[in-house]
């Protein structure tokens, strides 16, 4: 409910997309920086529900942070596996790796190009085993 009342109301949207963190992602490039709101994000309204949940049913400080530490555990694997997804694209997108593939498919295909551009996504998908990943990896294609 929180996320859709922050994304619902302006005067409540506004202020908390305006808060944002810039970052340079690449040393030999200083205009290669990533620029991401946060605070009104999924992930983030999420965790200010949990611990507005929290305080509502009574919770110990311990009990959530003893929760918390085993979902960081759980996840550990999955976020691994994003972080190096997203570096593989970073390292394919500078390297003009995506470029070439792009090209390749191009050449291929010819006239039948948005033919064979599904099997690019199909393929990326099978890859990486995810379809977010592979718009990440390939979507420039």
């Amino acid at each position: 409910m929180l996320l859709f009342i922050c994304k619902l109301f302006p005067p409540i949207y506004v202020p908390l997309s305006s808060i944002s963190t810039t970052l340079n992602i690449y040393q030999g490039d200083p205009s290669a920086t990533l620029a991401f709101s946060w605070i009104d994000t999924p992930g983030v309204l999420i965790m200010i529900c949990g611990i507005i949940g929290v305080v509502i049913q009574g919770c110990s400080v311990r009990e959530m942070l003893g929760v918390l530490k085993d979902a960081c555990v759980q996840t550990t694997k999955t976020v691994l596996t994003v972080l190096d997804v997203l570096a593989v694209a970073k390292i394919m997108g500078y390297s003009d790796m995506i470029s070439s593939i792009a090209a390749f498919f191009v050449a291929v295909g010819g006239g039948f190009y948005p033919l064979v551009a599904p099997l690019v996504d199909a393929l990326g998908t099978f890859v990486v085993e995810s379809g977010t990943s592979s718009e990440v990896l390939f979507g420039n294609v």
